[in-house]
Parts: C-alpha cells; structure tokens; sequence
C-alpha cells in the first residue's frame, strides 16, 4: 500500500536502484497468531525500509547483484532480537504520527484491508518465534530463486469506497480522500497530471484557488497521484477545523467532477507536463516500490469516493459529512 504525503514534508533524498520482486505473502496469508510475520522476514532479508508488504502478495526491493546466496548468508547473520526492536519501535512511531494514521484510516476506508498497519506489537512479535521468521525468510528466498513475478504491481483487492471517520481528541484534523483513478493517454486520465493539476506539496494548484473563491478555510491541501492494489488513484491530503470539513470535502468533490467532466484546459499541459517531471526529478515517491506509468480504467461504478478523517468531530458534522460522500 502506497504511503500518504505529509502535508508540508519536503525531501530529495535520491534512492539506490533496486529491482523490485513480487512475493506470495502479505496479511491475508498470516495466521491470527503471527501478525507482523511478513514484515519481520522480509526485514531480515532485504532490511527495514526495502519492502512493502501487501494483501496477498509483497513487493520486495533487491539491489544490484543481490541474489539468493547473498540473502542466505544475510539470513544466517541477522539479529532477531535486535529487528523485532526495531520493528516494534517503527510501529510505535506511526502511531504516533497523524499522516500515516490518516493513511491508514485511508486504506481501510477504501479497501476494507489495512495491509498498510503490516508492522507487529510488542506482543506480536514476541508472540512470532525465531523459526517462523527464518522457514519464512526462507520460503521467499526460495521463492526468488525459481523467478516469480518482477515489476508486478498487482494484489487483488475491491475498491470498496466508503467514509472512514477517527476520532481524536485533536482540534486539527487531518482528511484524506481518495478515488480511482481511470488511466488514458490524455492529461486528465493520467494520475500524475492530475494531481500536478490540483496541486502538489510545494507546488499548490487549482484547489487552494477554488478554496481561496469559496472562502473554505483550511491549513494545507495537495494530492498525490498513487496505485493501490492494481488500481490507479488520486488522493487529495488535507487539514482544517471540524467546522469546515464538509465545504472542503465537497469541494474536492466538485474539482474532480470539473476535470472529470471538462478536463484540463490544454494551455495549462505544457505547464504540468515540465512540472511532472521536475516533481519526480527532486522529489521521487516516499514509496519505492510504486510503479509508473498510467492506470487502468475504472468503471463508473466503482468511483465512489473513500474519504477519512482523523480527529473529533461533532455528530451533525458527521451527518453531513455522509450526504457530501453520498452526493459524489
């Protein structure tokens, strides 16, 4: 599952070039009493942060003349203890923060699967045995090395749409909404375009315009072009008051309507085309394992928004808030 932006980071941190592998593992292939396994073999064998762990399926990020002897002898060195630490420390830290709590309430929303909350507890992974987490390591390697899928981002799952809503006792909230988003050759079919045309992190765009004319207040907002489960989509970060999260959802929703409907005004693809490329020169995905290249369609059916929020609000907003979504 592709990690959500957070609103207002800024990075260009250039990643080593690996060769990303599909593996036949992810949460729905865990037993009830070895959540996190997954994550803890793949850690073990490819590190911390060169995996991606999935539905029913993983991707796995492998470096240059990195193959199974050399995934052997990584196996038979690594620190169990010591990675069931760092996993569990990660996890503590994403719960903390309110991005990736958003990205998760997000995934759930849309998909009903929070293959994105892949990390154990502390009772998980002391629940997970040394053997487990080696037979598995093991098993992938195996894997590997008969050749399985590569560069495959498919992982079957329904887009289910849907509302998501959190509370926390926090004044600020957090909203995410994501839609499918369906793939052609022009501007407004291309993710990328249109989140360059909505407007990026960094680089704000059509939607802080329309807020500014609705006067809808809000701190921040910008989109993010991602694929989850074999599916091309859209989503749209923002961060406002609970007073104000109705008018901000609909008008995301009328934008999009707008694009979908009219599409992109040919003057401004040269523009977005440059900005596209810039934004992936300086800025890559904070997910390495997200393909490029445009989506599939998406039937008409299956465009019913996801949208979650991550904060307390009062039961008439809520109220509102489900018409807004069912007026998409």
């Amino acid at each position: 599952m592709t990690s959500f932006v957070s609103l207002g980071q800024m990075g260009a941190v250039p990643r080593p070039h690996r060769t990303v592998r599909r593996i036949p593992w992810g949460t729905a292939t865990e037993t009830p009493d070895a959540t996190g396994l997954t994550a803890l073999a793949c850690a073990a064998l490819f590190g911390p942060d060169a995996y991606r762990v999935g539905h029913r399926s993983s991707a796995v990020g492998m470096p240059p003349e990195t193959g199974p002897d050399v995934l052997d002898e990584r196996l038979r060195n690594v620190d169990l203890a010591a990675l069931r630490r760092a996993l569990v420390t990660q996890r503590a830290q994403r719960m903390g923060d309110r991005g990736w709590l958003l990205q998760r309430a997000l995934h759930l929303a849309a998909w009903g699967e929070s293959c994105v909350a892949a990390l154990p507890s502390a009772a998980a992974a002391a629940a997970i045995t040394d053997q487990q987490i080696v037979d598995r390591a093991r098993d992938i390697i195996a894997s590997l090395r008969t050749g399985g899928d590569r560069d495959d981002d498919q992982d079957p799952l329904a887009w289910r749409g849907g509302l998501y809503y959190g509370a926390r006792n926090q004044h600020r909230l957090a909203v995410g909404v994501q839609v499918p988003w369906p793939g052609g050759a022009d501007a407004a079919g291309c993710a990328r375009f249109a989140a360059a045309y909505v407007g990026r992190v960094g680089a704000p765009g059509v939607l802080v315009r329309m807020l500014a004319q609705r006067q809808v207040p809000y701190y921040a907002a910008a989109a993010l072009p991602v694929r989850e489960h074999g599916t091309a989509c859209l989503s749209v970060g923002l961060s406002t008051v609970a007073e104000h999260v109705v008018p901000l959802v609909e008008t995301v929703r009328d934008l999009l309507r707008d694009i979908r409907d009219a599409g992109i005004p040919d003057a401004q693809v040269p523009h977005l085309r440059q900005s596209v490329a810039l934004h992936e020169a300086i800025q890559p995905s904070d997910d390495p394992f997200q393909p490029g290249g445009g989506g599939s369609h998406v039937p008409a059916d299956r465009r019913v928004p996801a949208v979650a929020v991550v904060g307390d609000l009062p039961e008439p907003t809520v109220v509102h808030l489900r018409e807004a979504v069912h007026g998409w």
